[in-house]
């Protein structure tokens, strides 16, 4: 399903692109886990004020580089 990125939608196909970086770069989380963390991250996206910068202080808590927590993919 996709998720709503402020009024925008972050495509279904943008969010498997994003597990599959995950699992190439953050092999100790499981398929669960990375799931889990791009539908939180899509989620705080979503949200006008601030989700941004809840999304990427969720990734750089949960990635072990800077390059994996930047995300590049949701642009």
């Amino acid at each position: 399903m996709p998720m709503q990125r402020g009024g925008q939608t972050v495509p279904s196909r943008q969010r498997l692109d994003a597990v599959a970086v995950l699992a190439e770069r953050e092999s100790r989380l499981s398929a669960l886990q990375r799931l889990a963390l791009v539908d939180a991250a899509a989620s705080w996206l979503s949200e006008p004020n601030g989700g941004d910068q809840l999304a990427h202080a969720l990734l750089d808590t949960a990635c072990t580089t800077e390059v994996t927590a930047d995300m590049r993919i949701w642009r």
